[in-house]
């Protein structure tokens, strides 16, 4: 019998470019010892991790420096990396730059003037595009050298494209006795998630990317085919994808993946089970080929690397979408509640109330009016969540913006609920129910969901190719809301300007006009 694929702790830890930061800091560590000796190596160890607070700054004549810190990647190119650091001491007599790039080892790049305080930069150029490079910092004077905690980035490449959409598509095994199967919710719902850069203590750039695989229904049957779309915070190029890792949250149900797919930039239109994506990964359909996310080997990872090597890595089209569809819109909309709902354990996707959980139905011409069906946890009888806003569309010659407005959530619970005060195992308690001191979870509830599908969508701009303006000379781009529930895009004339100021004479006009 040939051996399960079960991702071995490795496989779990981010592996690839970052490997650069653990060998950046095994290096420091073994040079800190040479120049310092241990008593001050241990002293400077305790220098500010990348990210944290300042230590307190040493005066002139109290010996070695502090280390710099806050040390973080300010500006990104193709051949270019700039960094930034917090002065911590005012007893170094210089900055060393040292760097550990792909198949390059540790060495010092530059040596800098000692500055008084501040923010000091420093501009590494002439590095390879899409390629992982990791700084550190060094102040030094006669007495020793300490040293900030190594950060890292990958440089922009060349051939990048802007993304609008992406999706991870996944096949699980059809194997019926793999699987405990919750009669709620598959027992898997809520607990796989993707991430498609670094976690943010990485220390690496770009980084932060997280989302949840978990829409209305149940997400991993087994034999089923479903594809997810992703939440674009930090992706706004391709290359900003710079792993693709999944994750199975402790206590669900183990997932056996039989396919993987990323896709970038793929319209409704055009998907069908034989789309590739710009990675695919086969493992296999029995328990022994299958890739097992289980809670003693809970991720899986697919370093820089890999993704590069994939054939169909440089085969994404960026393309203009003249419309976006309902369905890409509704799926848009569950990405973002299902990472809301990762951090809300008392709520959960509700009962189906309609023929979809994110319902979107057009308001306006420029407006959709967005229904979704959650739930909340109670002992007794869980209260139907139903939180209803309005998308509102519009658009300038770079990009479509999509506004938030009008958020109303409401709960239904029976009076029985109420009354027995064990309504949800909320944390924060806003309010308590007049004369009973009960807490009232539901309207803390209410307003936490509503502020984090504002704070959710509110940076959200689904971008325009900025090569070319969305519209001609003479016209300018208009959204519109069809009975479908589509946003096309449409170019009308541009409106004459029109001056609301009586006062002025025709001459003043005419000037006003030009301007």
């Amino acid at each position: 019998m040939s051996e399960k694929k079960i991702p071995s702790r490795a496989d779990g830890s981010l592996r690839g470019g970052m490997a650069l930061l653990a060998l950046l800091a095994g290096a420091c560590a073994a040079d800190v010892g040479s120049e310092v000796g241990a008593t001050e190596g241990a002293l400077i160890s305790r220098g500010t991790r990348f990210g944290g607070g300042t230590l307190p700054v040493l005066e002139p004549g109290e010996g070695i420096p502090r280390a710099p810190a806050q040390v973080a990647i300010v500006d990104r190119q193709t051949a270019s990396i700039t960094i930034r650091w917090h002065d911590a001491s005012e007893v170094e007599a210089s900055y060393e730059i040292w760097r550990h790039g792909e198949g390059e080892p540790l060495a010092q790049i530059a040596t800098l003037p000692a500055e008084d305080g501040g923010f000091p930069t420093f501009a590494d150029s002439g590095l390879e595009p899409d390629t992982a490079y990791c700084y550190q910092v060094r102040a030094r004077n006669a007495e020793g050298v300490s040293y900030s905690s190594p950060t890292c980035a990958y440089t922009r490449a060349e051939d990048d494209i802007p993304v609008w959409r992406a999706q991870v598509r996944i096949t699980t095994a059809d194997l019926p006795t793999a699987l405990t199967v919750d009669p709620r919710d598959g027992g898997t719902v809520d607990a796989v998630s993707v991430r498609l850069n670094s976690p943010p203590w990485a220390g690496y750039a770009p980084s932060g990317h997280v989302s949840w695989l978990d829409y209305g229904g149940r997400d991993f049957e087994d034999g089923q085919t479903r594809t997810w779309d992703v939440a674009l915070n930090t992706i706004d190029q391709q290359h900003d994808i710079t792993l693709l890792q999944l994750e199975k949250a402790p206590g669900h149900d183990p997932v056996c993946i039989e396919d993987l797919r990323l896709l970038v930039n793929i319209r409704d239109q055009v998907l069908d089970d034989a789309t590739e994506g710009v990675f695919h990964r086969h493992f296999g359909d029995t328990e022994d080929t299958c890739l097992w996310l289980t809670d003693e080997h809970p991720t899986f990872t697919i370093t820089h690397e890999e993704l590069r090597a994939d054939p169909n890595w440089h085969s994404a089209g960026y393309g203009r979408p003249p419309v976006f569809t309902r369905t890409e819109i509704e799926a848009t909309i569950a990405t973002i509640v299902a990472n809301l709902l990762a951090d809300i354990p008392e709520a959960h996707w509700g009962a189906l109330q309609g023929d979809r959980y994110v319902e979107a139905t057009r308001r306006s011409n420029d407006t959709l009016s967005i229904d979704l069906d959650l739930e909340g946890d109670a002992p007794i009888d869980d209260p139907d969540i139903d939180l209803d806003f309005d998308l509102v569309f519009s658009a300038d010659h770079e990009a479509v913006v999509i506004t938030a407005v009008n958020l109303v959530a409401s709960v239904e619970f029976s009076w029985l609920t109420e009354v027995l005060g064990a309504l949800l195992p909320c944390g924060p308690i806003v309010s308590v129910i007049e004369d009973e001191g009960i807490p009232d979870c539901v309207a803390y509830l209410e307003d936490y969901i509503a502020e984090r599908i504002q704070a959710s969508w509110a940076p959200i701009r689904i971008s325009i190719d900025p090569t070319q303006p969305i519209c001609g000379p003479g016209l300018v781009p208009q959204p519109s809301v069809t009975e479908l529930g589509d946003v096309q895009i449409d170019c009308v004339a541009e409106p004459p300007i029109v001056l609301d100021r009586p006062e002025l004479t025709p001459a003043i006009r005419l000037f006003a006009r030009r301007g």
